[in-house]
């Protein structure tokens, strides 16, 4: 057991999240397991969905990217662990692809299998800062 807590409790998701997104995504990959689930809630204009196995972690980071094109700073985060678990809570701040600020606070859990590897993201954020940013703004097709 005391294996298995050292692979987790090693894993930083704040360099997990900054390499699948605008770095390394083979390294962010290689933490996660095949069959692994991120689990967004909310509405699908806005990124709401569940993304399966290594191409739904892929699909993570396009959306975000799409939404998010010019990069994301984090303004303050903590992380802590439990058994099995990492959790991330931080606040960012983003220029959306219409050019208007988004501002929100999240809180990621990341379940870690027995090895380290990630099986499951579960990603939680008020919607109403979204909402707000992208007033007006309709897709010309969906991103998901």
């Amino acid at each position: 057991m005391a294996q298995s807590l050292k692979c987790f409790t090693d894993f930083d998701p704040r360099v997990f999240m900054d390499e699948l997104k605008e770095g390394d995504m083979d390294w962010a990959l290689s933490h996660v397991a095949s069959n692994a689930t991120w689990r967004i809630p909310g509405d699908p204009k806005y990124g709401g969905a569940t993304h399966e196995g290594l191409d739904g972690f892929r699909k993570f980071a396009e959306l975000a990217n799409y939404f998010l094109p010019h990069g994301v700073e984090r303004l303050w985060s903590r992380v802590s662990h439990a058994p099995g678990m990492t959790f991330l809570e931080q606040k960012i701040r983003a220029k959306t692809l219409i050019n208007t600020v988004y501002e929100n606070e999240y809180v990621f859990v990341f379940r870690h299998d027995e090895s380290g590897k990630l099986i499951e993201v579960k990603e939680y954020q008020d919607m109403q800062p979204m909402i707000e940013a992208f007033e007006g703004w309709e897709p010309e097709e969906s991103p998901a």
